[in-house]
């Protein structure tokens, strides 16, 4: 039995999604309460997708500023520079090599989380119709 991915609440307040009609982003309590449909990736555009990211990213960065935590830092490379959210933010917006490599593993994640929810939220459905 497949069930609901266990994301943290810091997770659930990063954007899984973008309605580009209504030009707002969903999030996983939208899908999961049967808000917003699981909607794949793919049917957005490129631009859609870069405004989904920058907002992933514009969420942990305000997360991490009202944590006080240490700041986290993304190595571009093996023996690149170390970025932070806004200077990762700014290669994704320039759609530069390391930008578009960030943009494509978020959204490789958030594919794999959509694909988790539709099945559980299948399953749920499936069983609710048995009952």
């Amino acid at each position: 039995m497949s069930s609901l991915p266990k994301l943290s609440d810091e997770a659930k307040k990063k954007p899984i999604g973008y309605n580009p009609e209504t030009q707002r982003f969903i999030y996983y309590d939208d899908v999961v309460d049967g808000r917003e449909p699981v909607t794949p990736l793919t049917e957005l555009s490129e631009q859609d997708k870069t405004k989904l990211i920058l907002e992933r990213l514009r969420t942990d960065m305000e997360a991490e500023e009202k944590n006080l935590a240490g700041k986290s830092k993304v190595a571009m490379g093996f023996e690149g520079p170390v970025l932070d959210k806004k200077q990762l933010m700014e290669q994704v917006k320039a759609q530069t090599s390391f930008g578009r490599i960030h943009l494509n593993a978020e959204i490789s994640y958030i594919n794999d989380l959509l694909a988790t929810i539709e099945e559980a939220l299948l399953e749920r459905d499936s069983q609710k119709k048995q009952e």
